[in-house]
Order: structure tokens, then C-alpha cells, then sequence
């Protein structure tokens, strides 16, 4: 309707004139803006334009060279999406609660809804409520593929779960205990070395500000730990690198032949490389996008020649 009405008020007449739209090119923001404004009263004068039209300035930057574009863009609505409050800040969850034997009660699902950036803790209160639960009693575990993944702790964030997960509540005679004995295992999880080479055991959430998902068989090297025991890696196919929290280690698993000192021939460039030695030689093919570091991994596992060692070339020479 106000597009219409625009229209039919506009007091520019007949053929309009061509304007082309101009970049910034580090002016400042109120010249290039007023710029923006003066050409686009060229083709648009109107009352409605008055009342109604606003620039919004856009800026967009080349994930190449890193050349940065800025214009300003009129604008006559903005969209609001109508939407309950509490929607905004809830998420449903699907949970399959599991009392005790002991307790004779049936294995049962439910829809619990608890704040977005809530707790493990805080679910397990309210699947504890609806199922009649002792929420003292209760764990819960994240079950992938019809497997159990990992059991979660009652500080775990909501936010980290994965959407391809099941939730599972276990109601246990001695919870306690358990969680103890899980916290003690915590640390059973590898620890990562600068270089090591890492596989997604399962899938979740990195650890940036702007979280991604690692999927399940995702490969990815490790850049640096930090003083925490945190590690950054540089995943396949993502351009930003993530930092994994050494609580998540248990979702990684170490390439084992990083730390072997088996050597092998590489017709490529003709020289014998240690895994560690192929990774840190080819590191810049895997920058510049000419190979994954999946595809290094297979070429060493699977057409690398491995090359006899002193002892066992002396042992066939005599032979």
C-alpha cells in the first residue's frame, strides 16, 4: 500500500534519471550518507518519502582480500517478526525420562521447556517434576545413533548441545557416586598437543563466542593449547579456527601415528616423512584450500610406502 501511494505522490515525472550507486572509499559516514540521500531524491520526492524513507548504511567486506565496501540504502519498513516473549528466551526439549527398576514406574517422554542459556541441571529439575522423579538421583546423557556419547554434568550448557542428539534422564540409586566417579574420569580424555591431529568422536558445538558445529568425522589440526589446556583447531571446510575447551576432548579423538616415528616415501616429492613431518610439509596446501587434512591422513594411511627401518634392512640384506 505505502509503495502505491509513493508512487502515485512522487513529484518526479516522466523518465527518471540514472543514478549509480557510489562506494564510501573511507569518506566519512555523514558525507557518503547525505550523498546517498541527495541521489536518491533524484528519482523519489514525495510526502511519503518524507514521512516514511530512512538509510540504513551495509557493509560488506571480501573474504579474499579484505576489501571493505560501504553504502547506505533507503529503506521504507522494517519486518518484525511477531513472536511471544517467552519463546525468545525458551527452548522445548525432547527427554526420555528413565526411573529406577526399583521404582516399578514406566520409561517415559517428555517435553520440558526451561530457558535457553539454562543448565543441565535445570532440565533434569524439570523432567525430575514431570516424571516423578528424585532429581537428587538423576543423570543425564546425550545418546548418538542409538549409542550412549557422553554423560553431562549438571553445569553443562543447554546452548552446547547438539540438535542430532537424544536426551536421555537416568534415574540411579546412587547418583552421587557416579558423577564423582565421572568427574574423576574426566580427565581421562586425551590431552593435545600443537600439531596433533584430531578426529570428531561425535557430534557438537565449538567453543568460539559464535559457536559452529563440528559433525561427526570432521577432521582438523591443532594449532595451540593454552595455559588452560584449551586447544584452537583448524577444522575441514571451516574458514575461522575454533577453540575446543579441554572439557570437550572426549568428543575428539587423537590421530595415534602422530606420535610414531615411522617414516614413509612420498612419490610426490620423492622424500620420507613421519605423519607429524607430512602434516607441517603440506600445512601451507591445506591453508590455500589444495587439500584437506583428511586427505593427508588417508594418503599416509593408504599409498605411502612404508620404509623398512636400519635393523630390518640389514636383517633382509643378509638374508
Amino acid at each position: 500500500l505505502i509503495d502505491g501511494l509513493k508512487e502515485d505522490c512522487n513529484r518526479v515525472k516522466g523518465k527518471k534519471p540514472y543514478v549509480e550507486r557510489k562506494d564510501a572509499d573511507g569518506r566519512p559516514d555523514e558525507q557518503v550518507a547525505l550523498e546517498a540521500a541527495n541521489d536518491f531524491l533524484l528519482r523519489n520526492d514525495s510526502r511519503v518519502d518524507d514521512m516514511f524513507v530512512g538509510m540504513v548504511k551495509s557493509t560488506t567486506v571480501c573474504s579474499q582480500c579484505q576489501h571493505e565496501s560501504v553504502v547506505f540504502e533507503p529503506f521504507l519498513s522494517v519486518k518484525v517478526p511477531l513472536t511471544n516473549p517467552r519463546e525468545a528466551v525458551e527452548a522445548s526439549y525432547p527427554v526420555t525420562a528413565v526411573p529406577r527398576a526399583s521404582s516399578g514406574k514406566p520409561i517415559q517422554s517428555h517435553v520440558c521447556t526451561v530457558d535457553k542459556t539454562g543448565t543441565m541441571g535445570q532440565l533434569c529439575e524439570a523432567v525430575a517434576e514431570k516424571a516423578g522423579l528424585e532429581v537428587q538421583s538423576c543423570l543425564a546423557a546425550e545418546i548418538y545413533r542409538g549409542r550412549l556419547s557422553r554423560y553431562l554434568d549438571d553445569a553443562f550448557l543447554l546452548e552446547d548441545l547438539s540438535s542430532m542428539d537424544a536426551l536421555v534422564v537416568y534415574e540411579l540409586d546412587d547418583a552421587a557416586s557416579f558423577k564423582l566417579a565421572a568427574d574423576l574420569n574426566w580427565g581421562s580424555a586425551e590431552l593435545l598437543e600443537e600439531g596433533d591431529i584430531v578426529t570428531a568422536a561425535s557430534t557438537f558445538k565449538s567453543n568460539n563466542s559464535n559457536k559452529v558445529q563440528l559433525r561427526q568425522g570432521l577432521c582438523g589440526k591443532v594449532l595451540q593449547v593454552d595455559n588452560d589446556g584449551d586447544a584452537q583447531v583448524k577444522f575441514d571446510g571451516i574458514d575461522r579456527k575454533q577453540w575446543v575447551f579441554k572439557k570437550n576432548f572426549t568428543n575428539l579423538r587423537r590421530e595415534q601415528d602422530m606420535t610414531s616415528n615411522e617414516k614413509r616415501f612420498c612419490p610426490k616429492d620423492e622424500k620420507a616423512y613421519t605423519l607429524r613431518e607430512l602434516m607441517g610439509t603440506f600445512d601451507d596446501d591445506v591453508t590455500k584450500g589444495d587439500c584437506t587434512i583428511a586427505e593427508l591422513r588417508s594418503l599416509w594411511r593408504e599409498e605411502l610406502k612404508p620404509i623398512a627401518s636400519e635393523a630390518e634392512a640389514s636383517r633382509n640384506s643378509a638374508l
